[in-house]
């Protein structure tokens, strides 16, 4: 999902060379220029309103599991202060959360402070009715775009990579059960933001890859992304041939 300078939202697909719009935006979501880049601020909620860009079940890439098992996510991100103490920043999420879906995979990236202490927290994927988390303390807060990418891989690795500005961080890997799955469930809505009360982050360049990218194409992302979030000249035709140039990836 990328915003644009006149305030839409909206996404492209390579594989077809189009863009489309996201099923919905809830709540008090804004589009604004920060630093040179058009990012989505997820403002302060009242009494635990919504705030979040709805972007569907997403059938096609990440809902499928048995053929994605695979993905990458990346994303630009910029602290609001102060953090809230306690309270969990929202920033890509499945809903309903915490329950198991027979053919998606499960997402949770959020940011969590304790004290000094910012942590960003990232449970994706899953196998056997688990999902993967990964957790890195210490998360800079400076006021400055930061890029983020999240790269898992096949279930029986169960292994999630965080990687910031380009460079991978080491993380504290852990587990977390998954309500069953219930007769007639809906599949995940996949969601940017969400019911936070005191949410104070900017995002931009919300990006969903199918495959796990190497720790060189990884590099090579974040170290455009910036730039490329900040000119106009990326969007529509021109952003097939971008994307396969910059990654190496196969026609």
């Amino acid at each position: 999902m990328y915003p644009k300078w006149n305030g839409q939202i909206y996404g492209y697909r390579p594989k077809t060379n189009e863009s489309y719009f996201p099923d919905g935006i809830e709540g008090d979501v804004v589009v604004r220029k920060d630093d040179g880049i058009h990012g989505v601020f997820l403002s302060q909620s009242e009494g635990g309103s919504v705030n979040r860009i709805v972007l569907g079940n997403l059938d096609d890439t990440l809902g499928d599991a048995s053929a994605f098992p695979n993905f990458t996510m990346s994303f630009l991100f910029k602290f609001g202060y102060p953090l809230p103490q306690g309270e969990s920043i929202r920033v890509v999420m499945t809903n309903p959360e915490r329950e198991l879906r027979a053919g998606s995979n499960p997402v949770d990236i959020h940011f969590f402070q304790i004290a000094e202490n910012v942590s960003l927290h990232a449970e994706v994927g899953k196998h056997d009715g688990i999902t993967d988390g990964a957790r890195v303390n210490h998360v800079p807060t400076m006021n400055h775009w930061i890029h983020a990418t999240f790269v898992y891989r096949e279930p029986h690795e169960l292994e999630t990579e965080i990687y910031l500005n380009g460079s991978r961080v080491p993380a504290d890997l852990y587990e977390n059960p998954l309500i069953p799955e219930l007769p007639g469930a809906q599949p995940y809505q996949y969601t940017i933001g969400d019911d936070q009360e005191s949410a104070t982050l900017s995002v931009s360049w919300f990006q969903l890859f199918k495959g796990a990218l190497s720790a060189e194409q990884v590099k090579n992302l974040s170290d455009d992304t910036i730039s490329r979030g900040s000119s106009q000249s990326c969007i529509h035709r021109q952003r097939h041939t971008y994307i396969r140039t910059l990654l190496k990836l196969p026609k």
